[in-house]
Parts: structure tokens; sequence; C-alpha cells
């Protein structure tokens, strides 16, 4: 049986936190998030998930957004560099 690492991060924003005109931006800053970065596209995500048996969600409530992942032990450097890329440089040429 291979050893898994899970995680969560939680933002501690939410819907609450949105400005009243812009309605959303927490989702949709879970989003871009979640799509891609600067250096993983999409597709670079969905391949490093499955080699290393990984899973990712995330979910915005009213007064926080949860990201969750799981994967293999031997993915955690790529992971954690794969996932600080995503709040540090999100893709926002995707909006």
């Amino acid at each position: 049986r291979k050893l898994t690492n899970f995680s969560i991060l939680d933002s501690g924003s939410g819907c609450l936190n949105d400005p009243l005109e812009y309605r959303f931006v927490a989702h949709l800053i879970e989003h871009l998030i979640v799509l891609s970065s600067i250096n993983f596209t999409f597709e670079q995500r969905v391949k490093l998930y499955h080699q290393y048996a990984g899973t990712f969600d995330a979910t915005t409530f009213n007064d926080k957004t949860f990201f969750s992942y799981s994967f293999e032990n031997k993915g955690l450097e790529d992971f954690i560099f794969m996932s600080a890329d995503s709040f540090i440089q999100p893709n926002i040429a995707l909006v």
C-alpha cells in the first residue's frame, strides 16, 4: 500500500468578503487557482494528479474557501511547487 498525503488549505475568505459591486470574486479566484497557473496548464495538472494518484477539490463558502489535495508521498515536492505556483501566479489570462 502506498502512503498518501492529504492536506486542506483554508483561504479565510469567501463570498461574504466580495465587494458588493463584484459578486462571486472569491469563487472566480477559486476557479483560477484550480485551472492553471503561469507554469502549469490544466492538462499538466491533470497529468500530475494521475502520475501520483492525486485528487484535488475546492469549495467556496460564505466565509472561507477550501482547497484540498491528496497524493502519493513521492509527489510531495511536485504538489507543493504546483500548489504554491497556483496561489502566487494564477493564470488570469483565462478570465
